[in-house]
């Protein structure tokens, strides 16, 4: 009798200490109070990262979001027919659909969100609304309209600045200031000499000149004349490389006011610029 009261002791707290440890994990994923301002940035599907004082919720299957003045989401988004457009967001929500089985659903767990495909589903896809239209998240990259531009003193200085990716330079307001900040230092006849440059094929008298644009790394061509800060050699050899992922490669856009350099970031989640050892 003593032993049948001695299993049945063990069992009843066994199931006591695995309820308490159910219940602490459902604190941590559901008990929320919605919505919340993030006091650490949050990264979404490996993809992009919100940044401090965005305002969060989950309603339903949708991930809402409210970013912080001068904030943007640069979208690459698809349509039903797999047009690809870009357009960018201050506030919106990314919905998660299931096109095959079931268990899409929106997390947010620590510093990590997005969608999860527990359960059945074998094609969890993201999606988002502009207006009555729906489109699938491609890719997007959040850019701070609010950070200054600024040359660099040395190749260290720039190290750690994350790189663009692509498409960010197709969205308006991008380009918008893009313009305003490179026409206090270049005009038409540079653009005309700068054509078909590259950071490694730099004509007479210019200068390639690593910047932070928006909070991301770009290369601008500009006359070498009246330039204090860190540019680059064109005898060391520069080339992007990827310290973590991969897809870390040398691209360029071209605009009617110059062309902006980079090493596109796409899934390299380190991609820096360095030159030849």
């Amino acid at each position: 009798m003593k032993k049948f009261l001695f299993i049945i002791s063990t069992v009843l707290i066994f199931l006591s200490m695995s309820l308490l440890n159910s219940c602490e994990r459902d604190t941590s994923l559901q008990n929320k109070t919605f919505p919340i301002k993030i006091k650490e940035s949050v990264m979404y599907n490996e993809m992009f990262t919100f940044p401090v004082e965005t305002e969060l919720s989950i309603e339903g299957k949708s991930l809402n979001f409210v970013l912080p003045d001068g904030y943007k989401l640069i979208t690459l988004l698809t349509d039903k027919d797999e047009n690809e457009r870009v357009k960018s967001f201050s506030k919106s929500s990314v919905s998660c659909e299931c096109l095959a089985g079931k268990g899409c659903d929106p997390y947010m767990i620590g510093n990590q969100s997005g969608c999860s495909t527990d359960g059945t589903c074998s094609r969890c896809l993201m999606q988002i609304e502009k207006g009555a239209e729906k489109f699938y998240l491609k890719d997007a990259q959040i850019v701070n309209f609010n950070k200054p531009e600024r040359f660099f003193t040395d190749e260290d200085d720039f190290q750690n600045i994350p790189s663009p990716k692509p498409f960010i330079f197709k969205d308006k307001d991008v380009l918008e200031h893009f313009y305003k900040f490179i026409e206090g230092h270049t005009n038409e006849s540079d653009i005309e000499k700068l054509k078909g440059a590259t950071i490694n094929k730099i004509p007479e008298g210019y200068v390639m000149v690593p910047t932070e644009f928006l909070g991301k790394l770009i290369v601008v061509g500009m006359k070498k004349q009246g330039i204090l800060g860190f540019f680059l050699d064109d005898s060391k050899g520069y080339n992007c490389s990827c310290g973590s992922g991969s897809g870390c490669t040398y691209g360029s856009t071209w605009t009617p006011k110059g062309t902006i350099h980079y090493c596109s970031a796409e899934g390299c989640s380190k991609c820096t610029l360095q030159h030849e050892q």
